[in-house]
């Protein structure tokens, strides 16, 4: 081989393996897939943690590697390289008898804020393929399960979002968006003051008819972690924002920073159409809610509520009402969790009891809903407060306070049967099966969730079950000269 075509073949290699390392991470044509198959580390995809609830890499009767879920929340943490704004994630995996399987990106800074959309539902899947007693028919990726002859049988979604049934109707990981209305609804004559502590992000939704929309929140920071703890609240109406406030973070943004003073918040909209509004408080665990002071009569809060009138907070936390907290609530199974070894508690739900007997550890229960047969608001109580209860619903804190102002959703303890439910709609795709392996493919808007240092966290949610492959595949925009000088000057 002549010289000079070894000094240009020695000129050529460092500078292809110098544009190999910067496509790789600026993925010039705004996309990149990566995989994990468990046989080996991934640069992009992390171990699935923690290892306590996870078994070790395996290999199945087919040669391929597993890790099974035996507990959850398990999670895995992909690494981005530059800014994608979508991105696909494909399981590969064996699931016998889960009955819901699903996994979440990160929405928003407290642990548990998490996106969950649905890889399998097999309560879903027996009725697609009951075609006696069930049918289903689609759009796009949603579907609508019908029970035959329930009433009145659709032929398409968009007949049934035009003319919705009253009842018999749930849903899952579906936002219906609906008129609803409460006949011969009358305002509250006086205001309702909670007057119990609640700790970051939740979503109130309450009802409007011939009133303003008037609340006042005392919040507090507590200051035991670091980074700035601002506060957004967000009004909506029929999922469209009509208003947004924000609070700025208190000035003092580290972990041994005290707690500071509280701040009163009022939100105060008039000239409102009848109807349900929702109140997303976005923020994260620093914050507390001390008390909520509203002219509405009606106040639920949805699927997260984290009581924390404990004396574990009364080293920042003036005036704590450390008497037994009861809620309100319907449904069907509930996961509580407390932060503290002096919190362990038994909850007393609907005259059941659940044992929170370890700290950091999500206990489930499923009411005995025979036992309250007699009054579907069940009553839930806290001896210590310090509880973090996640469930598939509302909650309130009275009885005169509850409404349901959403179809209730499907999860792994609603009796079809005896909810008397005839109409499902679902955002679901049920997965592909082929040599033994189900594949399921899910799409995350990246731009709607939380990204950390060039990582976004996702969690698996379901127990035995085998994953044998994750693959991402992130879409963004292409990178051309600007983008890249835009780049350079950024760092």
């Amino acid at each position: 081989m002549p010289y000079k075509t070894i000094k240009i073949i020695l000129i050529l290699i460092p500078i292809v393996g110098f544009v190999w390392l910067v496509n790789k991470n600026l993925a010039f044509s705004g996309q990149l897939t990566v995989k994990y198959d468990f046989s080996k580390k991934s640069a992009f995809i992390s171990e699935l943690y923690p290892n306590s609830r996870v078994s070790s890499v395996q290999r199945d009767e087919q040669g391929e590697y597993f890790q099974a879920l035996t507990s959850h929340p398990v999670y895995f943490d992909l690494k981005m390289p530059r800014t994608f704004n979508q991105a696909e994630i494909i399981i590969k995996y064996k699931n016998s008898d889960n009955p819901i399987f699903e996994i979440g990106a990160k929405a928003g800074p407290a642990e548990d804020q998490f996106d969950l959309k649905p890889v399998e539902n097999q309560i879903l899947d027996r009725l697609i393929e009951d075609k006696t007693g069930w049918s289903a028919i689609g759009h796009q990726e949603t579907v609508l399960i019908q029970k035959n002859y329930a009433g009145q049988n659709f032929e398409t979604v968009d007949h049934f979002l035009n003319d919705l049934p009253e009842s018999n109707l749930a849903v899952y990981h579906y936002n219906l968006i609906q008129n609803f209305k409460i006949p011969d609804y009358q305002k509250s004559a006086g205001r309702t003051i909670i007057d119990k502590s609640i700790r970051g992000p939740h979503q109130i939704f309450t009802y409007i008819k011939d009133e303003p929309l008037d609340f006042k929140l005392i919040v507090q920071d507590i200051n035991r972690h670091d980074n700035p703890d601002p506060l957004k609240i967000i009004v909506s109406y029929q999922d469209k924002i009509i208003y947004q406030f924000d609070l700025e973070d208190d000035g003092y943004v580290t972990g041994t920073d005290p707690a500071t003073e509280a701040r009163e918040v009022s939100l105060y909209l008039d000239d409102l159409a009848e109807g349900v509004y929702k109140i997303d408080l976005q923020t994260n665990d620093d914050i507390f809610f001390r008390q909520i002071d509203t002219a509405q009569r009606l106040l639920v809060f949805k699927n997260r509520l984290y009581l924390t009138d404990s004396p574990e907070y009364a080293d920042g936390l003036a005036g704590l009402n450390t008497e037994p907290t009861t809620v309100y609530a319907t449904t069907n199974k509930i996961v509580a969790q407390t932060s503290h070894q002096a919190s362990r508690q038994t909850l007393t739900i609907a005259g059941q009891e659940l044992v929170i007997d370890q700290a950091h550890r999500k206990f489930s229960f499923k009411p005995d809903r025979s036992l309250a047969a007699r009054d579907e608001i069940y009553p839930i109580t806290s001896s210590k407060n310090d509880i973090l209860m996640i469930y598939n619903g509302f909650m309130a804190f009275s009885r005169e306070a509850f409404f349901e102002p959403l179809p209730p959703a499907i999860d792994e303890a609603t009796d079809i049967e005896r909810q008397e439910i005839n109409y499902i709609l679902a955002d679901y795709q049920p997965p592909t099966v082929a040599d033994g392996y189900k594949t399921a493919s899910i799409k995350f808007d990246l731009t709607r969730h939380f990204v950390v240092d060039k990582k976004l966290r996702f969690v698996f949610s379901g127990r035995d079950i085998q994953i044998h492959e994750i693959e991402v595949r992130l879409k963004g925009q292409p990178v051309n000269l600007k983008t890249i000088r835009d780049r350079l000057f950024q760092n």
